[in-house]
């Protein structure tokens, strides 16, 4: 895009029947033309886990994840 938006990233989980969000990162300013890691590292998901990604713009920015399955 051709100017700065911002980008949240949140992962939510069902605790015991209660939904808990977690913010990994929010308001997070992505200059134009730029990208960035919303996250440095691993994150665990379980079975009935979520990530929310929200952005300033539905059209300039976009989302690209990898995801590694293991039987642990």
């Amino acid at each position: 895009g051709s100017e700065t938006h911002t980008v949240s990233f949140s992962h939510k989980r069902n605790v015991s029947g209660i939904a808990v969000t977690t913010e990994i990162v929010k308001d997070l300013p992505i200059p134009e033309n730029d990208s960035t890691n919303l996250l440095f590292g691993k994150l665990i998901l379980e079975t009935g886990d979520s990530l929310q990604i929200n952005a300033s713009s539905g059209t300039d920015i976009k989302f690209i994840g990898s995801i590694l399955e293991t039987l642990n």
